[in-house]
């Protein structure tokens, strides 16, 4: 019954650091939800943008 209890209360505890830091990382990705529209934009024809959100990058690559 203890180790029941411990892994319910572990799991709620997780859900509740998650959700914490879904709101904290809202406010820094906010800042920049410009990059992927300047992204398309800027690349050549023949190629599309790639973007990776988590390191806050974006490049071209070839269409294939």
């Amino acid at each position: 019954m203890r180790i029941t209890l411990v892994l319910v209360l572990a799991l709620v505890i997780a859900f509740a650091v998650g959700a914490a830091g879904g709101y904290a990382v809202r406010g820094v990705t906010t800042q920049v939800a410009a990059a992927p529209r300047q992204a398309a934009g800027d690349c050549p024809s023949g190629t599309h943008a790639v973007v990776w959100y988590t390191a806050r990058a974006w490049a071209c690559v070839p269409t294939s």
